[in-house]
């Protein structure tokens, strides 16, 4: 294991580089500090209070920005029912170029569609960057930013250009407290308690696996899947902490939310609006105009829509519920559509608002965070 972790250490430092400025003070790399000056982003530590049902976050950071260097900060106290927490979301969010790197995320879901984002970060000063290879030498604290996830989302899907991918778990509402707590827990440590940042160590990934760890004793091993977290979306599903009913290569085809928080930019229902195809993944499918849409029997309503755009030609989809359909050799066969909608295309010819696959069988491993045994499955 040593020797594995010296050789991802070597090739982050060779693929990175050094773009930080280093510490000079021995002090600084000696001992960790709250006290320096911070990127403003970074100024302020969350906290978390609990009273029997309620707990109480302060410092929740909502940042509106401009540019990634340009925004308005604002933090918030925010009270949440425990009792009405019910489930746990991922994030993955890999680093372009080096898809094998990747910053991780949760996001606690509450009834009402409530969403609170965690996301364990370098604590960077003023003038700070990131590098992997500073991470490995005590040059950046640790730091978790409790924010809301229009905040951490919009910043990276927007602001950085990077890919984001969003999943949800199998916790059930008790673990998903159990996570909870533990996570907030550890944010009032790290307000008492500095600790050094380390890309292998000490980092997203590694925080997000011993928070579930401490709570299913070794849930989640010590793996690639930790070490090189861009491949951590894939441990997680084989390990069957997410959704199995559908292969693993569609259900990362839909988990990608960058089109969803673009569209919804500034929509007040932000946080839901972006798991449209989490939330409802089986509810409706999409598919490109058939060639013989006009010779389709079937009720008025989706024949004579669907015939007049592929007459035209146009670049559009219908929009239909699973029920209503079948294929046929000719193209596809209408039941009973109604309510059609057409959807342009982009400029790939897809339907921009939806990428997902027809849902592969139900897997028999059973469902649920902190106890699952993976059945054996076929080769998807």
């Amino acid at each position: 294991m040593a020797r594995g972790l010296a050789l991802v250490g070597l090739l982050l430092g060779l693929v990175s580089g050094c773009r930080t400025m280093p510490r000079n003070d021995l002090s600084d790399v000696i001992l960790p500090s709250n006290y320096r000056e911070w990127s403003p982003e970074f100024s302020v530590l969350p906290t978390a209070e609990f009273d029997g049902d309620r707990v109480i976050l302060r410092n929740v950071r909502n940042a509106s920005y401009v540019t990634e260097t340009n925004y308005i900060l604002e933090y918030e106290t925010r009270e949440y029912r425990l009792s009405k927490l019910e489930h746990v979301d991922f994030f993955l969010v890999p680093f372009k170029g080096m898809e094998f790197i990747a910053h991780t995320m949760i996001s606690f879901g509450f009834a009402g569609g409530e969403y609170v984002a965690v996301s364990a970060e370098i604590r960077t000063e003023k003038g700070e960057a990131y590098s992997p290879a500073s991470g490995l030498a005590r040059q950046f604290e640790l730091t978790y930013v409790v924010a809301d996830e229009r905040d951490v989302v919009r910043l990276r899907t927007r602001h950085r250009d990077a890919d984001v991918y969003l999943y949800r778990t199998v916790a059930t509402p008790e673990q998903s407290e159990q996570l909870f707590r533990d996570v907030m827990g550890r944010v009032n440590e790290l307000a008492e308690h500095p600790e050094f940042y380390n890309t292998l160590t000490n980092n997203c990934t590694t925080n997000i696996v011993s928070h579930v760890n401490r709570i299913a004793p070794h849930k989640v091993p010590y793996n690639i899947g930790v070490l090189l977290p861009g491949y951590s979306d894939r441990e997680a599903y084989d390990l069957g902490l997410l959704d199995q009913s559908v292969p693993f290569r569609d259900l990362k085809r839909q988990a990608r939310i960058n089109d969803l928080a673009d569209a919804f930019y500034d929509d007040p229902d932000f946080s839901t609006k972006i798991r449209r195809r989490v939330l409802e993944p089986d509810r409706t499918e999409f598919l490109p105009l058939a060639p013989h849409a006009d010779e389709f029997d079937g009720q008025p309503n989706g024949v004579d829509l669907l015939g007049r755009l592929s007459r035209r030609g146009a670049p559009s989809l219908a929009r239909y519920s699973t029920s209503e359909f079948e294929d046929s050799n000719e193209g596809y066969g209408v039941r009973q559509a109604s309510a059609l909608e057409p959807i342009p295309l982009n400029e790939q010819g897809r339907n921009p608002l939806d990428m997902r696959s027809p849902a592969a069988p139900p897997s028999r491993s059973r469902q649920s965070l902190f106890g699952i045994i993976p059945s054996q499955r076929d080769q998807r």
